[in-house]
């Protein structure tokens, strides 16, 4: 899989006032990076590993929350899978 670049965003409104009372906008840089995409599978052996280690039951609402997470140690690893991750385990 292809790591996506780091794009920048303006999205800020700053809280200053001015005489009139409105809010004026001040841009800001935010960082972001597009997630990962896990298949099924991967997040079944990720999700069971969790469950069997720290007791913790992960439901498929929880998926991108596991993408989030994992992904920068991911990176750091210069591991571009899932499954290269669960066995890096």
């Amino acid at each position: 899989m292809p790591w996506m670049t780091t794009n920048s965003v303006s999205t800020s409104l700053s809280d200053q006032m001015r005489g009139t009372g409105q809010m004026i906008a001040q841009p800001q840089r935010i960082q972001t990076q597009s997630m990962l995409s896990i298949s099924d599978q991967e997040f079944v052996q990720l999700r069971d590993l969790i469950h069997q280690r720290f007791g913790i039951n992960l439901t498929e609402q929880k998926r991108s929350l596991l993408v989030g997470r994992l992904q920068k140690l991911m990176r750091q690893l210069n591991l571009l899978t899932f499954q290269q991750y669960y066995d890096y385990l």
